[in-house]
């Protein structure tokens, strides 16, 4: 399944070289830093939304500081914006801000780039992107669609 974060993370099993000097959160941390429960940190890994990597000995998973409170800037909630101010937006799955649209913390530019209306559509309505998901009306909804747009003036 592809999909890429904001960043560019993704979860991994081994470090990556040059990453241990960086900055890292125990799975606890990242969950207190963005204000949920650590099975939540979890699903934005599932989601794509944040990165991990395996903790020394197997046991755990550790996350990237700047990433998270990038994350934590991204989803936490806002107060309204002073007069001329930018403006932000989050719904759950949703994210305006600096005049970029994400979907589930995703560049919604770079999915459609990569993805059909009707992949991303199931994506946003399951949390399981499907290559060659299509949608399809059933027969006889589909001809009672027809036979209304027909009696139109």
């Amino acid at each position: 399944m592809w999909v890429e974060n904001r960043y560019g993370g993704s979860m991994t099993d081994q470090p990556e070289p040059g990453s241990l000097s960086a900055p890292r959160l125990t799975t606890r941390e990242a969950a207190e830093l963005l204000g949920v429960k650590p099975e939540t940190v979890y699903a934005y890994v599932s989601r794509g939304q944040l990165s991990s990597v395996r903790a020394a000995g197997g046991r755990g998973s550790t996350f990237d500081a700047d990433e998270v409170r990038a994350l934590a800037r991204r989803s936490g909630r806002r107060d309204p914006a002073p007069a001329g101010g930018d403006l932000a937006f989050r719904t759950g799955i949703t994210l305006i801000e600096d005049d970029r649209y994400y979907f589930r913390g995703v560049d919604a530019t770079e999915l459609a780039r990569r993805h059909r209306y009707e992949e991303v559509a199931e994506w946003l309505w399951t949390g399981e992107l499907r290559p060659g998901t299509r949608f399809e009306a059933p027969a006889a909804t589909l001809a009672a669609a027809r036979r209304t747009v027909a009696a139109l003036p």
